[in-house]
């Protein structure tokens, strides 16, 4: 994680948005934010998976986090 703290701390309310790079176990790319758009939701209203608002709360603007997204905290296990 790379912490500026510098810029202010985001807060609830906030419209955030996130580059991003999501990749499986393995490695392969599943989306980025080069492809895709930036992720963009507004702090605390619940619009992202609640590990991600949980992550947001304690950075300041511009820092940089590696986020890894537990299934059980997401759309659960892969059940083909």
């Amino acid at each position: 994680m790379e912490m500026n703290q510098e810029g202010p701390i985001v807060q609830k309310g906030w419209v955030v948005f996130l580059e991003y790079t999501l990749r499986f176990d393995d490695g392969e790319l599943a989306a980025d934010s080069n492809d895709d758009g930036l992720l963009s939701f507004i702090q605390g209203r619940g619009h992202v998976f609640p590990i991600i608002e949980e992550a947001v709360e304690r950075l300041h603007v511009g820092d940089e986090l590696e986020l890894v997204l537990p299934p059980a905290e997401t759309y659960g296990e892969y059940d083909p």
